[in-house]
């Protein structure tokens, strides 16, 4: 601004047309390089504000991390000093496949450490999954919509009820049959002495199949809810569907079909009560989105 007055002095003394147009340009040149200004000053002052938001929502995301990691600590520790009892609850369903005469064993050194150890680490896990569960909401549910929480809040209650009613399912019917039948099936003259580190991770990756194929329900709800597909696609896929369930069986369980056909059928069956759920929401969508439709004859 100095050089505008400074300019307009000379202006007003001089009746030279250069001297004019210096001004005029000079005035322009000023004028431009205070409009940059302001709109750089604006610029870094909004970046500021986006990096300090940004910076607040990384530490709050930070402390709700440590929560959750306390709390699984807190749990681990819970479960570690009663690690063999809670491992003797787990093996029981083995144990009663097997015969008088028959034990697990452990064919490695560190594995009466360990694999207690291993086993509270993986319930910690399970009992701490609520809580972050719980963050993870806490976190995200102020950028939602009144309607968007309501929907997330009853898909993740409706997922870990599921996923413990799996657990559940996989522990008191699929394992104790699934172990009689291998033992059964065990030739004369041989003894089953299963080994205590792969029988807990077979018992623990059965539960944790179990209790993601218990999703499957929920994934064709939510699925239908959205409208990325309708209940007729649900059902024109069902032959695919059953094929993939014995393709994942197969990779997934251990290499004989008993094992494969014990996964596949409940997650084909739950598949089908995914469809029944489907049908039931998929009026309401209708009525939803044609609530004038009149019927015609």
């Amino acid at each position: 601004m100095i050089i505008y007055f400074v300019l307009n002095d000379c202006f007003i003394h001089s009746n030279n047309d250069q001297a004019k147009l210096a001004f005029c340009l000079l005035y322009e040149i000023e004028k431009t390089v205070h409009f940059e200004l302001n709109h750089a000053t604006f610029n870094l002052h909004m970046a500021w504000r986006i990096l300090k938001k940004m910076l607040d929502y990384l530490l709050e995301l930070r402390r709700r991390a440590l929560h959750v990691i306390m709390f699984f600590a807190l749990f681990f520790l819970v479960f570690f000093f009663f690690a063999n009892d809670l491992f003797s609850a787990l093996i029981k369903p083995l144990l009663n496949a097997l015969s008088a005469n028959e034990s697990l064993i452990a064919t490695q050194i560190t594995s009466p450490v360990f694999t207690p150890i291993k086993l509270a680490a993986n319930a910690a896990m399970l009992c701490t999954a609520p809580f972050a569960l719980l963050q993870i909401w806490q976190f995200i549910a102020p950028g939602l919509y009144r309607q968007e929480r309501q929907h997330l809040r009853a898909a993740m209650i409706m997922s870990f009820a599921l996923f413990l009613l799996g657990l559940l399912f996989g522990f008191y019917i699929v394992l104790p049959f699934m172990f009689h039948f291998f033992a059964k099936a065990v030739p004369s003259g041989v003894k089953l002495l299963p080994d205590m580190a792969n029988a807990l991770d077979f018992i623990t990756r059965m539960l944790l199949l179990f209790g993601l194929c218990f999703q499957v329900p929920l994934l064709c709800l939510t699925l239908v809810q959205l409208e990325w597909i309708d209940i007729t696609l649900l059902k024109t896929i069902r032959p695919y569907v059953i094929v993939a369930a014995f393709v994942i069986g197969m990779l997934l369980t251990p290499p004989d079909v008993f094992s494969q056909i014990i996964l596949a059928v409940p997650l084909c069956l739950l598949y089908e009560l995914g469809i029944v759920l489907a049908g039931c929401v998929q009026p309401k969508i209708n009525d939803k989105n044609y609530p004038n439709k009149q019927s015609t004859d």
